[in-house]
């Protein structure tokens, strides 16, 4: 009787030891740091970073740290500065817009949480929270957003929730639909509605194609495109985009109307150059006037310059913008950028012709927050831009939220 005690007892020890063993196990942690987030074109891909980087390497550079929990599951992402929190960089991509994410499993949910550089609940396109709804397998179903008081919410691309299936050949349909109800585009400007998604093996987006809104037809929307076929290299960068009609024939189209865009990459990840091809592979200017777009970087990461420049390498006026490319400058940390300025060919001030400046620069206080940003003609002074009449804008961060005012270069308040 005494032994069969023994018995017991020592097998509810044992359980509550592999318990807490598992428990444990659960709450371990572990973390990796990449230069860069891979592309995306739709929230349902993982979490990921491509480009690994040392933390030794790391410490000036801006990158992203992933905290990943024993699932192998993201649960934290950060973009880091010696070790600090700052503003996402030119480098982001179409989806991240928060320079902090916390990301939570529960109750057959993922949510993710966003915050600033601060630790301060932040907007991430139009949202505080994205909520996705995961099936048994722990497959994304659907998407919806939150507001900052956990009230449903569109994003700033006119969304209301994302709904996805997975087929029997792996194939993700993508639909979504704005608040009454009706499908939605992709983004603003890219009329894709339901989608058929594949993915290679790696989880990159291989293949994207716009079955309308009736989700039946593979369908050429009104910019001459049906499919885009994407590209990458072993680094998990995506290095070219190709345009096909609804007939599976190459084509030139979407926003740049061009059939291939083709893309270089520094050691880092950085897209170097840019540029595009019609049907046939010849080099064509891409819709909004670039043929060779050349790009530099400093050592923090960030973007110092970029250029357009003609078939023989010389740098090129683009005509319909005024420029032939722009400057960048940051503070002595290269956390902050701090101007942004046109120049021509021979590198003359000039002023962006949709605009009606030459550079605009920024200004910060001591939380590294901008405090003011001022448009500028070429000789230093205010200017008004043409598209908007702002000549300069105040932030206010002395209440519960921020107060944004516009001004004229006379110092009258633009609404």
């Amino acid at each position: 009787m005494n032994f069969r005690k023994l018995l017991i007892s020592t097998m509810i020890t044992l359980a509550s030891l592999q318990s807490f063993a598992n428990d444990f196990k659960l709450n371990e942690t572990y973390q990796k740091r990449y230069s860069q987030l891979p592309f995306r074109e739709t929230p349902f891909a993982d979490l990921k970073g491509i480009f690994p980087i040392s933390e030794k390497l790391a410490t000036g550079r801006k990158h992203y740290l992933l905290t990943y929990d024993s699932l192998d599951r993201v649960i934290e992402v950060k973009f880091l500065q010696h070790g600090k929190t700052v503003p996402l960089n030119i480098n982001k991509n179409v989806v991240t817009h928060a320079p902090h994410i916390k990301i939570q499993f529960k109750e057959g949910k993922e949510i993710r949480t966003f915050f600033d550089e601060l630790g301060k609940p932040a907007l991430s396109n139009g949202a505080y929270k994205e909520v996705f709804e995961l099936n048994n397998k722990g497959e994304r179903t659907s998407l919806y957003f939150e507001d900052k008081n956990g009230n449903r919410t569109s994003s700033n691309w006119n969304i209301y929730e994302y709904q996805w299936t997975i087929d029997a050949k792996g194939t993700v349909i993508e639909q979504r639909f704005n608040e009454q109800g009706l499908p939605a585009e992709i983004r603003p400007g890219f009329p894709f509605y339901c989608l058929k998604l594949h993915y290679d093996q790696r989880g990159y987006l291989a293949m994207m194609e716009n079955y309308g809104k009736d989700c039946k037809t593979l369908t050429q929307n009104n910019m001459n495109a049906a499919q885009d076929k994407l590209t990458y290299n072993k680094y998990g960068f995506m290095y070219s985009w190709n345009v096909y009609d609804a007939k599976e024939n190459r084509a030139k189209g979407n926003g740049p109307n061009v059939a291939t865009g083709v893309m270089e990459h520094d050691q880092y990840g950085n897209t170097t150059r840019e540029y595009y091809l019609d049907e046939l592979g010849n080099q064509i200017h891409n819709a909004y006037g670039w043929l060779n777009s050349i790009a530099t970087y400093d050592d923090h990461g960030n973007m110092t310059s970029r250029f357009n420049h003609d078939h023989s390498g010389f740098k090129k006026i683009i005509q319909n913008l005024g420029y032939s490319g722009y400057v960048l400058t940051y503070d002595a940390h290269g956390r902050n950028r701090t101007s942004l300025s046109y120049y021509d060919d021979n590198k003359k001030p000039v002023k962006h012709k949709r605009r009606g400046y030459h550079s605009v620069k920024h200004y910060y206080n001591d939380n590294n927050k901008v405090i003011k940003i001022e448009f500028l003609d070429t000789q230093g002074k205010l200017t008004n831009r043409v598209d908007n009449g702002i000549a300069y804008i105040e932030y206010d961060y002395s209440g519960s939220s921020v107060k944004r005012l516009n001004y004229d270069k006379e110092r009258v308040i633009i609404k």
